[in-house]
């Protein structure tokens, strides 16, 4: 009997990988660390109407015309977007002893999400049962027994699973910092993936929401 593959992270790409794997009959189970799904993709509601509901993007925010797998996504599941408006001045202040300076930027086309990033999320995750996906079940480890993959957990309910098929789908510092691997092969993959810098990590976002536009 073939077990089910086991996608490490529940993020945009661990959903995908979920998504794609059941639309082929594919049994999957994903493992997500955190309570929720999306990874770094985080949305705060601005409203408690659900029908109504608007999210401001903690996270990613804006794609562009030219990612044409994601592009392709979105239109596969329905969901809306919207062009990025940018009209106008802008603001920029280099440190806190600079002068801020205004200034008309050159802008390459962006898109978002209407709603916010998280209509994707939910969107991927109302694909996957329930019974697919284990919340507050950070992998610990991974070794590799006899042609079968051995993946512990910290999750008290569900310590350890077995499977011959694994999709590691977390951010290379998170696989780096967060996954003991005894396999060598694991392990040259580790030490390369420890020199792959992550996207926006040295970034901090200010998000602002008001009750008009301007």
């Amino acid at each position: 009997m073939t077990k089910p593959v086991v996608i490490i992270g529940g993020g945009l790409a661990g959903l995908y990988a979920g998504y794609l794997l059941g639309a082929r009959g594919v049994d999957f189970k994903i493992l997500e660390a955190a309570d929720r799904l999306g990874g770094r993709i985080l949305g705060k509601p601005c409203s408690n109407d659900a029908r109504s509901r608007l999210d401001l993007d903690l996270g990613p925010t804006w794609f562009w015309p030219h990612q044409t797998e994601l592009v392709a996504l979105l239109e596969a599941l329905n969901i809306d977007v919207f062009e990025q408006y940018n009209q106008g001045e802008a603001l920029f202040e280099a440190d806190a002893h600079s002068p801020v300076e205004r200034f008309i930027p050159s802008y390459m086309q962006s898109l978002r999400v209407c709603g916010g990033m998280n209509r994707l999320i939910d969107r991927l995750a109302s694909e996957i049962t329930d019974d697919a996906i284990e919340l507050n079940c950070a992998v610990s480890g991974i070794r590799s027994t006899n042609g079968q993959w051995q993946i512990s957990t910290g999750n008290s309910r569900i310590p350890a699973f077995e499977t011959d098929r694994i999709i590691i789908a977390a951010p290379p510092r998170v696989i780096v910092d967060k996954l003991y691997m005894t396999d060598e092969a694991l392990e040259s993959v580790k030490k390369a993936l420890s020199r792959v810098p992550t996207w926006m990590a040295a970034q901090a976002k200010f998000v602002a929401g008001y009750k008009n536009p301007f």
